[in-house]
């Protein structure tokens, strides 16, 4: 954790991450935190608090954190859901636009026929005709579905805890102007945007110690999005125990009384994400060869409705923005399933509604059996930057955030990878690597190394490479290291032949080097000793 608070160079509070939350945890009495203090009459609070509980104020309200899901993509799939569309911004300029266009024909034929005298009628009448349509537009709109509620929410699951923190948003759609009836127990908030132009006098109103309202939310007819945070209990902790067999992934999901899991995805420390294969019994595996391409969430290249609106999400949840690490921090499924109604009851008793959780489960590993010949799948081997030889750190690769900086070089330039292995299979005998490469390197020589890093030898080499490329490298290069618990890769590649261009030159042509993406899959077996 974080010490906050020092009391004679000793930590008398602490801050510790739990979750998507944070737990403080003091050592003294909390009888220290209050004071008296003299009042003036009944009315006045006969104690305060020191000075020093500003500390833990900010620690818990200051500020709030975001949500891993994005409002817009919510808001998106949502009104897709519903069936609500908001008028295009083109339909609104024809609406604009064919007003004093009518207006110019039909004043134009007017006086083409000396009728000069009817242009008084031309006016309302093409008002009437122009409107027709918009208000064709507000009475579909306005008949495409009762009142609905939906909400959508992200749960980032903990080892052995059936009580967990889901944050999200609800979505409603209105088809008239409402006071919107809002209700939460078990502590469940819903959180409105400050608005300095709203008179309306909205306000929370808490009517027991977990309990509260919201009075006076008046919303307009349409979608509008809320950020919601509440808590759910579950029967039993929701889990994900895996091990690895001779094609990847395989494990059993246990996930207490939820239900319809679907549109699994598997993520972890490395830029890609792997595609998973998840039945109706929870069990789900996931082979080396499923790693998605960017952007993909999914293995076939037809999606439903549903899929392509979770990809939204998803993607919301995977760009970084402002976080400073990757997420997830280590090797999860993500999946999606049906869940029982939240602790905040939005809307009427008629509205229609919908839930629907994001799972994020860390995946629990167990070992695999020794002797078997297993597959590491790249999601589990994450690797970072190191020094190499010249005690220099390459900056083309990220190791907080893990990203690939798509900046390109313009020099020569040495990358050195430390690949990690999971800890539940060592030691370990490797029998081969394969690795992936995207890279743009033309006209450069690219030469790939591994082995211990006291004698890296050459296994593979790349001339004016654009575009991927697969290649392996033999036992001999990973044994030594690999019952260590690691594996070595470096990628040297070489200057532009010939003589430098000049200034006019370089700017005709993109002359600089840059990996999109790299990963490894790892084959052999756990062994019970070190082999000689």
């Amino acid at each position: 954790g974080e010490p906050i608070w020092f009391v004679d160079g000793w930590p008398v509070a602490v801050r510790v991450p739990y979750g998507n939350g944070l737990v403080l945890v003091t050592t003294i009495s909390p009888e220290v935190f209050a004071v008296s203090r003299a009042t003036k009459n009944e009315l006045e609070p006969s104690h305060e608090t020191i000075a020093s509980m500003r500390r833990f104020q900010d620690t818990f309200f200051n500020p709030r954190s975001s949500s891993l899901i994005r409002e817009e993509p919510v808001t998106a799939q949502a009104a897709a859901q519903i069936g609500y569309q908001i008028p295009s911004r083109s339909f609104a300029v024809a609406l604009s636009l064919s007003f004093p266009l009518l207006l110019l024909v039909g004043g134009t034929a007017l006086l083409k026929r000396h009728a000069g005298e009817k242009l008084i009628w031309l006016l309302p009448a093409t008002a009437v005709l122009v409107s027709v349509p918009a208000i064709g537009r507000a009475w579909i709109a306005r008949g495409v579905a009762p009142q609905t509620v939906i909400q959508t929410q992200l749960i980032q699951t903990l080892p052995g805890q059936s009580t967990l923190i889901s944050d999200g948003y609800v979505t409603t759609y209105n088809p008239d102007p409402v006071t919107l009836s809002v209700k939460a127990d078990d502590s469940a908030v819903l959180e409105l945007r400050q608005d300095s132009t709203n008179l309306d006098y909205r306000r929370l109103v808490w009517t027991g110690r977990d309990q509260n309202e919201w009075v006076n939310l008046k919303q307009p007819a349409g979608i509008e999005t809320f950020r919601v945070r509440n808590t759910r209990h579950f029967s039993a902790p929701i889990d994900a125990l895996g091990t690895f067999d001779k094609d990847g992934l395989t494990g059993q999901l246990s996930a207490g009384d939820l239900q319809n899991f679907r549109n699994a995805v598997l993520a972890g420390p490395i830029p890609e994400r792997s595609s998973v294969q998840l039945d109706g019994e929870g069990r789900f595996r996931s082979a080396s060869t499923d790693v998605l391409a960017a952007g993909q969430f999914f293995r076939t290249s037809m999606i439903n409705d549903e899929q392509r609106q979770h990809s939204g999400i998803l993607e919301s949840v995977f760009t970084q923005g402002q976080r400073l690490e990757a997420f997830p921090e280590q090797p999860s499924l993500l999946c999606w399933a049906d869940a029982s109604p939240s602790a905040i009851d939005v809307g009427g008793e008629q509205a229609r509604r919908h839930n629907s959780l994001l799972l994020v489960i860390p995946v629990r590993l167990e070992a695999p059996a020794e002797g078997s010949s297993i597959t590491i799948p790249p999601t589990f081997m994450p690797f970072r930057v190191m020094a190499d030889e010249s005690g220099s750190f390459s900056t083309l690769f990220n190791n907080n955030k893990r990203l690939w900086d798509q900046n390109g070089r313009e020099s020569a330039g040495t990358i050195r990878l430390q690949f990690d292995l999971p800890r539940v299979c060592l030691p370990f005998e490797a029998d081969l690597a394969e690795v992936h490469l995207k890279i743009r390197a033309g006209s450069r020589n690219v030469r790939i190394f591994g082995g211990p890093l006291n004698r890296l030898e050459m296994v593979h080499e790349l001339n004016s490479p654009v575009g991927a490329f697969d290649f392996t490298i033999p036992a001999e290069s990973l044994r030594e290291t690999a019952r260590a618990g690691n594996v070595y890769l470096e990628l040297k590649v070489s200057d532009l032949p010939g003589s430098p261009q000049t200034i006019s030159d370089s700017g005709e042509q993109d002359d600089s080097w840059l990996v999109e993406s790299l990963h490894m899959t790892l084959r052999g077996r756990r062994v019970s000793i070190d082999i000689d």
